[in-house]
């Protein structure tokens, strides 16, 4: 299967409207969310902030706490105009650990999760954590070594089998990802 993809660029996201823009902050508290549509922007929410092909996004979870900020890429199939994967990258739960969640559509074989790899190199195969209305979703924990790969890497594919059984590369770009990830807390 061969896709036609482009990555949606901070200036796409922002007039990006719907209840999609209402859906990013629960995604940023790994307890409630690991539903995480493809962001947009809400009422009182700073601007994303492009870094190459990521942007980042960032506000308040809630009224006490101080703002957090994660760093974003969706990919979109050229074909369809739909998304077709989103890699979120920040700290997550109560423990603010690091790692990425990996929103793919419904509709996919969920038993052999998914191969994650960068510059060609196999850096992980990963399990599917949860199915919702916005997709099927993995949490990748990000240890030193996948971090230190993503900041040198110039690309990255995300491989799941569809319905029928076919694998599905889906590429994605490392452009601005460095220094995205710098602001990230």
């Amino acid at each position: 299967m061969r896709l036609s993809i482009s990555h949606r660029s901070a200036a796409k996201a922002s007039r990006r409207r719907g209840a999609t823009r209402r859906a990013w902050l629960p995604a940023l508290v790994m307890a409630t969310a690991l539903a995480l549509p493809a962001m947009a922007q809400t009422q009182g929410e700073k601007a994303p902030k492009a870094f190459g092909d990521w942007y980042l996004r960032c506000g308040k979870i809630t009224q006490n706490e101080g703002e957090s900020c994660v760093l974003l890429q969706d990919v979109i199939d050229n074909n369809t105009n739909k998304p077709l994967m989103q890699v979120a990258v920040g700290f997550w739960g109560p423990e603010k650990q690091r790692g990425a969640l990996i929103t793919l559509p419904l509709g996919i074989r969920l038993p052999p999760g998914i191969q994650i790899k960068v510059d060609s190199v196999e850096v992980g195969k990963v399990p599917f954590s949860q199915c919702g209305l916005n997709g099927c979703q993995v949490h990748v924990t990000m240890d030193d070594t996948l971090l230190k790969k993503f900041k040198a890497g110039i690309g990255g594919t995300v491989a799941f089998y569809d319905a029928a059984g076919r694998v599905v590369p889906v590429p994605f770009s490392l452009k601005g990802f460095t220094a995205g990830f710098a602001e990230v807390n």
